[in-house]
């Protein structure tokens, strides 16, 4: 997750900084997760088109596209 998150941080306009090892990690705490595509490839032919990556960039980039609609909403 760190990697992402420092993605994210790269990628907005901020001066903030992640407080990494805030939250003490916890005794069985998965390090590493990747998910298993095979079942969705092999029953739906369906096949990753966008990297993470690329994914996180594109969100950010439409939410500052898009800030305007969500400011002053009351919510």
């Amino acid at each position: 997750m760190k990697v992402f998150v420092d993605l994210v941080f790269k990628n907005i306009d901020t001066s903030s900084k992640p407080n990494y090892g805030a939250v003490p990690y916890r005794e069985n705490e998965m390090w590493k997760q990747q998910p298993d595509i095979s079942k969705i490839r092999d029953v739906l032919g369906w096949e990753q088109r966008i990297s993470l990556e690329d994914g996180i960039i594109r969100t950010i980039r439409w939410y500052e596209n898009n800030l305007h609609k969500y400011k002053n909403t009351g919510r």
